[in-house]
């Protein structure tokens, strides 16, 4: 056995590519983070049981560990997924640089490790000419807000010109047509007076200026070029972009007609495309469109086809080519009072049909209840004493980052389980503010980042390693002991909660309001994991019951109400209730917690079955 005789760091060795420019547009893209990353097995021996880690200390990647197998005499290639944090990316102020660490270990003991840096780009920025010609199609939006002003404005230049034409994409095979709205678009541009702003395409540049060009009347040649294809797509047509080491424009298909890859270094055939007899396309040249130029957009394409053929172009972005190989639009990113917000194709549009309003049903029971009813409620535990009632979050709770409870409910469903993971340096900030409720607040900002780690298979706790593993433990072992003396098991997924506050000494208390049944595993080498049971979701009785007594608020019938309700559809029936009651509150925090049901299952059980026992005189 010669294997024996060798140590594993001269039998295995890490071989990589990693990108050296990275931004928020490979993330959007789902470009890897590694375009190679490899381990190497020169023994003559399978290697189990190694672990490979890819580390960022400022929160640049997610969390990222993979179990690997490498065969003897082989080389494996490692697919580590989608790594690049999008929160990170849209939060990035200026360009930065990066450390990023990968290693391999077998049972802890490290047995190689490697080291990139790379440059992080701010969230509006292209990685430049050397980068990835492709994404400059991601900073084509025609969602843009001021693609509509233009639009109107080309109406009304076509009717000064007598040419009125439906603007919807190619209709007919009118190529005049098409054309004459490149042109109209052409004359309003010009109309905006724009100054003319540097810009160095060589190197990583800002390109997602066009959500204020209209606003700030400044723009650079590439920032003008896109945001005069984000108007194009958002009529319908087929846009190109057209650069080269020092200059790009744009132009446009005047039939419905894309080439056939995403980027084109053949200038030969874009020259033939734009000749006269051809006239497949219409390229002008955007420095034409800045107010320190004049010319009609016919003297506009002839600039063009001279610099063309002059060398100053050598490639051509094809944006319809490039949307059909997946590449979208950008989100846009927003400032808000809590900082940074990327917004959705959906929060953007003026289109977007919104949501129906929640209808709500009547939750009171009947006022007068009966001897039955009396009888039940004796059984309740309404004391100060309950957690569900009151419930103590450092007990026997353990607090999941989720920006919705209808989200992680869904990551459950499709992943069957999900792994714990302690908090990031940031989420762990909260928990040492002691931010025990009102902290989903917060993670709604990283809703795109919690969904990512959600679907692989992570879900984020507020907690760090060592308590996560002695909060879950306790957990288990409550939940063991519960089942054990009662046949009941007694863990949930507290699902939003009641801040509320007592007749009797006015204290602040929260009080869970839905109930999923959980089960918790211990996992030897990953952890710890979460995943629902067959059980449907319930709504906390014992509160209901409490507010009946101490507060004459009837919402009894909600029980039965729930079924085809999401978390947040049952959370604003409870606020409906509640608003009249000063400072009292209904927040969507999530917990995995325990409760003690010892008297609530003998209620409910009782509450089911009081039919079949024999009637009292």
């Amino acid at each position: 056995m010669a294997q024996k005789t060798r140590k594993l760091e001269e039998i295995l060795s890490l071989h990589a590519e990693a990108a050296k420019v990275i931004s928020y547009a490979d993330y959007f893209a789902r470009r890897p983070l590694f375009s190679s990353l490899q381990i190497k097995n020169t023994g003559e021996e399978t290697i189990e049981g190694l672990t490979l880690c890819v580390e960022n200390a400022n929160g640049m990647l997610l969390p990222c560990e993979k179990e690997v197998e490498v065969p003897y005499e082989s080389v494996v290639e490692v697919d580590l997924g989608t790594v690049l944090s999008p929160l990170y990316f849209s939060d990035l102020e200026g360009v930065t640089e990066e450390k990023i660490t990968v290693t391999l270990r077998k049972d802890k003991k490290i047995i190689d490790t490697r080291e990139w840096t790379v440059k992080t780009l701010p969230f509006d920025y292209w990685h430049g000419i050397e980068g990835d010609a492709e994404l400059l199609a991601s900073f084509v939006r025609p969602k843009l807000g001021d693609c509509a002003r233009v639009k109107t404005e080309i109406e009304e230049q076509l009717k000064k010109w007598n040419s009125p034409c439906e603007l919807g994409g190619y209709i007919g095979n009118d190529k005049n047509a098409v054309r004459r709205i490149i042109a109209a678009l052409y004359a309003v541009f010009r109309r905006f007076s724009v100054l003319k702003k540097p810009c160095d395409i060589s190197a990583p540049v800002e390109a997602g200026a066009g959500v204020k060009i209209l606003t700030n009347r400044k723009a650079s040649p590439l920032e003008m070029a896109l945001f005069a294809c984000s108007c194009l797509e958002s009529l319908g047509l087929h846009s190109v972009i057209v650069f080269g080491e020092k200059e790009v424009t744009c132009g446009v298909w005047l039939y419905d007609g894309c080439f056939l890859d995403t980027v084109s270094d053949d200038m030969q055939r874009l020259d033939a495309y734009i000749a006269d007899g051809i006239n497949n396309l219409s390229c002008f040249d955007v420095e034409d469109l800045f107010s320190d130029k004049n010319a009609a957009y016919s003297t506009s394409e002839a600039h063009f086809r001279q610099k063309l053929q002059a060398g100053y172009y050598d490639r051509c972005v094809d944006v319809r080519r490039c949307r059909m190989s997946h590449i979208g639009a950008l989100p846009l990113r927003a400032k808000t009072v809590k900082g940074y917000e990327v917004l959705t194709e959906a929060d953007m549009s003026h289109d977007t049909l919104p949501s129906e309003l929640l209808s709500m049903q009547k939750l009171s029971l009947d006022t007068e209840m009966t001897r039955d009813q009396v009888w039940e409620r004796r059984l309740l535990d309404l004391s100060m004493k309950n957690g569900l009632l009151n419930f103590n979050p450092t007990k026997y709770g353990l607090q999941i980052v989720a920006s919705s409870a209808d989200g992680m409910l869904d990551a459950l469903t499709e992943q069957g389980e999900l792994h714990f993971a302690a908090a990031t340096e940031d989420i762990r900030a909260l928990s040492e503010k002691r931010v025990y409720f009102g902290a989903n607040a917060y993670a709604k900002k990283r809703q795109e980042l919690i969904a990512l780690e959600n679907q692989s298979g992570i879900l984020r706790t507020y907690t760090d390693e060592r308590t996560l593993g002695e909060t879950v433990n306790r957990l288990i072992r409550k939940n063991k002991e519960a089942y054990e003396e009662s046949g009941t098991k007694i863990l949930y997924l507290a699902l939003g909660f009641l801040k509320w506050y007592s007749r009797e000494d006015g204290g602040e208390h929260y009080a869970p309001l839905v109930l999923q049944p959980i089960q918790l595993k211990k996992i030897k080498g990953i952890g710890y994991s979460l995943a629902l049971t067959d059980e449907e979701a319930s709504v906390n009785s014992t509160l209901l019951e409490y507010l009946k007594q101490d507060f004459d608020i009837d919402i009894r019938g909600l029980s039965d109400a729930i079924q085809g309700l999401k978390i947040s559809e049952i959370l604003a029936m409870v606020r409906v209730e509640i608003l009249k009651m000063r400072n009292w509150e209904v927040v969507d925090d999530v917990y995995v917690a325990a409760f003690s049901f010892a008297r609530y299952q003998m209620w409910n059980d009782l509450r089911q079955n009081i039919g079949n026992f024999p009637k009292t005189k």
